[in-house]
Parts: C-alpha cells; sequence; structure tokens
C-alpha cells in the first residue's frame, strides 16, 4: 500500500503524501496534502493542494484536477485520484 495517511476529522479524506524531493521555486517540496474539494457532474475531480518542504513550510499551494479520462477510470481507490493529481502536478511519490 503506498504511503498515503487520511484523517476524517473533515466531511472529505484529507491525503498526506510524501513526495520525492523536487525543487519549485528553489525550495525542496518533499510533502503534499490533499483536500479533495469537488466533483464536476461526473466528469472530473478537483482538490486543493499545498506543497511543503521538510520543515512543513509551504512552498505552494493551489488547486489540481483531473482530466476526463482520468476521472472516468477513477472506480473506489482514492490511492488512484491521488496518483492521478501527482501526475498533473509532475511529482512522484517518494
Amino acid at each position: 500500500m503506498p504511503d498515503i495517511e487520511t484523517t476524517q476529522d473533515t466531511p472529505v479524506n484529507i491525503a498526506v503524501v510524501q513526495i520525492t524531493p523536487t525543487n519549485i521555486l528553489g525550495k525542496t517540496a518533499t510533502q503534499v496534502v490533499f483536500n479533495p474539494a469537488l466533483v464536476i457532474f461526473s466528469t472530473s475531480a478537483t482538490s486543493q493542494y499545498v506543497i511543503s518542504d521538510a520543515d512543513g513550510a509551504t512552498v505552494t499551494s493551489g488547486n489540481v484536477s483531473t482530466t476526463p479520462e482520468q476521472y472516468a477510470q477513477w472506480g473506489t481507490s482514492d490511492v488512484y485520484i491521488i496518483d492521478c493529481f501527482l501526475s498533473n502536478l509532475g511529482l512522484t511519490r517518494a
């Protein structure tokens, strides 16, 4: 099972994913927190994300969406959808 930590403190699962250290804006990013935000008419899913460094400082944040093709392939696996978000951000798991 990939390294995903989820919490159900809120109505949606928040995923914390360790990533391969990546230089973003001159800082070394090591972690992404995804907060799934919405599904649009069964064609895509969007998540808020925060990318942080090893000290937990925010490197960047924003929203990321799946393509319609990725969404169509999504069954019930949160691992799959998180991998799609990572791919669309150009990141890989550690």
